[in-house]
Parts: structure tokens; C-alpha cells; sequence
């Protein structure tokens, strides 16, 4: 997990943008304070975003994502499941092979994916393969050129609990 817990209350995004900005500011002056090359090795996934639909995560996603060192915000759902079960998770896992999506993965980086031991050994999975199998050498730039991940789900918000717990 991030070696520092930032939470935001997304159901209230829309009235409270102010709120946001701030939050956005806090995580990236924390991110700074970081030793980030241990982090970038250890576990490259910066915050887990999640809230209702149209709640304005896609709008926090999209902010973050305005950092150089940061490049995902997409829907992964990786922690709904057991990491051996998460092929199972639909439409996540196709959403992760999908070439319209900035990770992509390769077939046999898939396979290390759901091989992996933990769910800080699947993040850095993810961090290391993102973009790789884009055919948009554009969009491959930008996801192998960042090295800070964050996974953006709204579909965590219903088992809080148990995410929270991985």
C-alpha cells in the first residue's frame, strides 16, 4: 500500500471543489517527501480513488494525472478479488488487456499478474508492464515514461471494509 493513507470524501466533489484542489495539493507536496526510489520499487501505486458514479472521480483522476510522474486512473478493480481470481472480475480484467486502455497488458504480463504473491507485487507488476502493449506510440510514451501508479475503481466504495483491509 501507499506509505502514506490519504482519504477524500468523493460523494461531496462537486460542491466542494475548493476541498479537492487542496487534497490534490496535500498528496502531491507528500509525494514529494517521499523516498521515491525505494517507493517506485517497492510499490509504485500512489492512492486508491473511489466514490458513488458521477461522483467526480474521474475528475480527481484526471487531475492527478496532470502530475509528469503519473500516468493511470482507470478502473483496474484489481482488489474486488483474489489476485489468482482477478481474470474472473468482469469487466475489469478485460479492461486491463484492452488496447483502448493505457496499460495493455501483453499476454504473458498478464499471466505474471495473476501470478503475483501479493497485491504490492501485482501494483508493481502493473507499474513496470503499463503501457507496453499500447499500439499508440504516443499513449505507450506517456505510461512508460511515468512511474507512479493509482487505481480508480468507484466499485470499491460498496466493500470498503474489505479494501481497506488489503
Amino acid at each position: 500500500m501507499p506509505p502514506f493513507r490519504i482519504t477524500f470524501n468523493m460523494a461531496s466533489v462537486k460542491n466542494h471543489m475548493p476541498m479537492l484542489l487542496l487534497f490534490l495539493r496535500r498528496t502531491m507536496a507528500r509525494l514529494a517527501s517521499v523516498d521515491m526510489a525505494r517507493f517506485e520499487k517497492e510499490n509504485p501505486l500512489v492512492c486508491v480513488t473511489t466514490g458513488m458514479e458521477h461522483s467526480g472521480t474521474t475528475l480527481a483522476s484526471q487531475l492527478l494525472n496532470g502530475h509528469p510522474r503519473v500516468a493511470s486512473g482507470v478502473e483496474c478493480g484489481l482488489l474486488l478479488s483474489h489476485i489468482v481470481d482477478f481474470h474472473k472480475i468482469e469487466p475489469f480484467y478485460e479492461w486491463l488487456c484492452g488496447d483502448g486502455w493505457g496499460r495493455a497488458l501483453l499476454p504473458q504480463h498478464r499471466e505474471k499478474l495473476l501470478k503475483a504473491r501479493s497485491y504490492a507485487e501485482a501494483y508493481c507488476l502493473l507499474g513496470r508492464f503499463k503501457g507496453l502493449g499500447q499500439e499508440d506510440s504516443r499513449l505507450r510514451y506517456i505510461f512508460t515514461g511515468s512511474n507512479l501508479i493509482y487505481d480508480k475503481t468507484p466499485r470499491y466504495v460498496y466493500q470498503l471494509g474489505r479494501i481497506a483491509k488489503k
